[in-house]
């Protein structure tokens, strides 16, 4: 009686271990993993930014970055939405006698950015030059470091070497410096941008405290990853893996951004939802339109260092 009880048990056991291993599985084929799904992933990320944004204008969100990230993507769009923003954007100079803005310089690296996208001369939209207004130091300085970054990543992607460029890369390398113990995506966010804006300037032409502060936010953001890891948002991880690719960081295989097995872009995929798009935190439910932009440009970028590239590439390297 006891044999047989036993024979039962140890079938009971094995059948529940059999179940357990079926959940889990289900459970891992629910998320694509990259980065072998990336042009799927890419694919369905594209159309959820489309089918929300069918006409991209000049913006912070449904403007330039999503229409880098669509025309990077490799994903076949309609020829249309370029030649649209192209026509929006010189109706907005034209009507402003070309002032985007009296003081938020980000909107000429953003216009610069997307101008260069659809592989026009940002030094030339309708007679406006969109990248000199990104050497007045004093208006990017005041807007902040992460302003002073997007400005260095436009005009190096434009083969420009602003005449502000040395001040710009000190007020981020200082940046870096100062970046305390305490690890939050807040502060995070900004060294990746950091980051960013210091990947724009050559190898040869990097000095020795550039090259401290990359090593120094390289390592700040790897502190940064969580155990899933992601930096505790979608956006926060977007940036990340962005400014690691303009460095050559492996976020696939590097071992200091792989925490418990998970790699960055596992922590990307956390916040995907199915069928396209990306969630801001853990605890939403629906798509969130930046989110989404960020998530699309974290992929080009994993796509870009497949292929030896960046997203961000100097014109003049």
């Amino acid at each position: 009686m006891s044999r047989k009880k036993n024979l039962r048990a140890r079938k009971l056991g094995s059948l529940a271990l059999v179940i357990m291993m079926l959940c889990i599985l289900l459970s891992s084929c629910g998320t694509p993993k990259l980065p072998e799904n990336l042009d799927k992933v890419k694919k369905e990320t594209v159309n959820v930014i489309l089918e929300a944004t069918p006409v991209i204008e000049s913006g912070s969100t449904g403007g330039e970055f999503a229409l880098k990230g669509l025309l990077d993507s490799g994903v076949k769009v309609d020829d249309n939405i370029g030649k649209d923003y192209y026509t929006s954007l010189c109706r907005k100079l034209k009507k402003s006698n070309g002032v985007l803005s009296e003081d938020m310089y980000t909107e000429y690296a953003r216009a610069a950015i997307g101008v260069m996208a659809i592989g026009k001369n940002p030094e030339d939209v309708e007679g406006y030059n969109l990248i000199a207004p990104l050497d007045e130091y004093k208006i990017l300085q005041d807007q902040g470091v992460h302003a002073e970054a997007h400005a260095v990543i436009a005009a190096r992607m434009a083969g420009v070497k602003l005449k502000s460029e040395a001040l710009y890369i000190e007020d981020m390398v200082k940046d870096i410096e100062g970046t305390g113990h305490k690890q939050n995506a807040f502060e995070s966010d900004y060294i990746a941008i950091d980051l960013e804006g210091l990947s724009m300037i050559p190898k040869k032409e990097r000095s020795k405290a550039v090259n401290d502060a990359i090593e120094k936010g390289i390592s700040y953001l790897s502190r940064c990853q969580k155990e899933d890891g992601s930096l505790g948002n979608s956006d926060s991880t977007s940036v990340a893996i962005i400014a690691l690719t303009q460095l050559d960081v492996d976020i696939f295989k590097d071992e200091k951004f792989i925490k418990n097995g998970k790699t960055l872009a596992d922590g990307q995929m956390k916040y995907y939802l199915k069928n396209g798009g990306f969630k801001y935190t853990d605890e939403q439910k629906k798509i969130n339109g930046m989110s989404t932009e960020s998530g699309l440009l974290a992929l080009d970028a994993m796509s870009y260092q497949q292929a030896g590239k960046r997203l961000y590439e100097n014109k003049n390297k």
